[in-house]
């Protein structure tokens, strides 16, 4: 039975037997390779499990290369996707793949290439705008990205990973109120967004308000207690604090009355 062979690939992948996962499907491709050439040329296949072969041929391609990916070998994945391409030039999953792997690989017209096909075919595809989106931000077309977001939002309103991207967008143009609506948005829809907590935090951290920045990145902590990131900020905020204190404390008695006198004054303008 060849549907055997990608159904043990799809079962070792899951169980991470990767090397077993990549020969069956490879065994599979070069059965089910045949039937789909049959069935394209008009022959009447023998049997159903030759059809579903047939039919399943541009899954497995795309299921090898999404492995091959995971495992960081770019070079090998991409030639999966094209291999799906050649069955089926429009497959949506195949152009936006291949499309991530180009732009991984710096190869970003063709990745432009993959996306604007893809969208082409479907404007309302949200991955394929998130692929632009993250493909105009490498190649630092800032404004293209945040519009490639907003188009996601505007199809999807509950997309939390546009929320966030958009955030990191407008972070990087300076537009910090901007940002922090967006990363606020996108914990709404997913709590457990580490990094738009630290995100949040960074933003109060600049304002030196630094025990509300540290709930945010205790918040991140909670999530993900091994989260560098949010240690790193944590820790220095936690430094900033007790510097503050000590400067404080070596502060002598008549300016600090003079620094109390001055804040209550601000206090009542």
């Amino acid at each position: 039975m060849i549907m055997n062979l990608f159904k043990r690939a799809v079962m070792n992948s899951i169980l991470g037997n990767y090397s077993t996962a990549i020969n069956y499907y490879l065994n599979f491709i070069s059965k089910a390779a045949k039937c789909y050439r049959d069935l394209k040329s008009g022959c009447e296949l023998q049997s159903d499990d030759e059809k579903e072969a047939a039919i399943n041929l541009i899954n497995a391609w795309c299921n090898l290369g999404n492995l091959l990916k995971f495992l960081g070998d770019t070079r090998e994945a991409i030639k999966c996707f094209y291999e799906a391409l050649k069955l089926n030039p429009k497959d949506p999953l195949a152009l936006r793949e291949a499309g991530d792997l180009h732009r991984k690989s710096g190869e970003y017209e063709r990745a432009l290439r993959c996306f604007e096909k893809c969208l082409k075919l479907n404007p309302r595809d949200v991955y394929a705008w998130i692929g632009l989106g993250t493909l105009y931000e490498a190649m630092g077309r800032l404004e293209d990205s945040a519009e490639c977001y907003r188009n996601v939002l505007n199809v999807d309103p509950r997309n939390g990973i546009a929320w966030y991207n958009l955030g990191v967008i407008y972070d990087k143009l300076e537009k910090s109120d901007r940002a922090v609506e967006c990363y606020k948005e996108a914990l709404e829809i997913d709590p457990e967004n580490k990094h738009a907590w630290v995100n949040l935090g960074n933003y109060y951290m600049k304002r030196l308000d630094l025990r509300k920045a540290l709930i945010y990145y205790n918040r991140a902590l909670e999530i993900d207690p091994y989260y560098e990131k949010a240690w790193y900020y944590a820790t220095l905020a936690w430094d900033c604090l007790r510097d503050t204190r000590r400067q404080v404390e070596k502060t002598p008695s008549c300016e600090k009355t003079v620094l109390k006198g001055t804040s209550k004054t601000s206090k009542k303008r």
